[in-house]
């Protein structure tokens, strides 16, 4: 579950999982977001045209969530957190995602060779129908603990491992996070990341279509 206390883990997997993570980012189309810094809340759809009808086509069940990326200015971010989170959120919207912990163990296996996998390697591995990808561009807490609010931007893609040039999904978001106004500040401040973390999730998940069971092909 989302609010579970993570197990430690070995240096070799937590190195293993950061180049994952970047391998995954690498292969795909960056961007830094066009939105202006005073624009606080929006909802950006990176996928358009006939590529947005892809997911509805493929209705992708098992889903590896990538560990999430921090590319804030402070490093900050909770990013443990943030992806289990998602985590649970993808089993509320129907999917079927695939367990972190084995995932992981799965990926450290794969670098005893010395050189990173590739997300090709990986999803072979784990047989994943698709891969989420999460980069987390803003996370300010500058005023949580003061009127319990947490700025975030959040940019998510969503890839058929068969074809990661041609995103199933994707959205940049950024949200003004409430997690409790006055009420905050007799909370502590773990407290308050989680529940601003859970609610981040929920936000960009919101945006994430439902699978769709009886869509999928046979």
């Amino acid at each position: 579950m989302a609010n579970e206390r993570p197990a430690l883990r070995a240096p070799r997997t937590l190195v293993a999982l950061a180049l994952l993570a970047a391998s995954f980012a690498t292969a795909s189309c960056r961007e830094t977001g066009t939105e202006p810094p005073e624009v606080v809340t929006f909802e950006t759809p990176l996928v358009v045209g006939a590529d947005a009808e892809l997911l509805a086509s493929v209705q992708p069940a098992d889903v590896f969530v990538v560990p999430v990326l921090d590319e804030t200015e402070t490093f900050g971010t909770p990013t443990e957190g943030l992806r289990r989170a998602i985590y649970a959120g993808l089993v509320q919207r129907l999917y079927s995602p695939i367990r972190m912990e084995w995932a992981d163990a799965v990926v450290a296996d794969l670098a005893k060779s010395g050189a990173p996998p590739s997300a090709q390697e990986a999803n072979a591995a784990l047989g994943a129908d698709a891969f989420l990808e999460v980069r987390v561009l803003a996370w300010d807490e500058t005023e949580l603990e003061s009127d319990g609010t947490v700025r975030v931007r959040l940019e998510a893609v969503l890839r058929d491992p068969a074809d990661p040039e041609h995103p199933l999904w994707g959205y940049r978001m950024g949200r003004l996070v409430d997690v409790g106004g006055v009420s905050a500040r007799r909370a502590t401040h773990d407290v308050l990341v989680g529940r601003a973390v859970e609610k981040a999730a929920a936000d960009l998940l919101a945006l994430l279509p439902q699978r769709d069971a009886r869509s999928a092909p046979r």
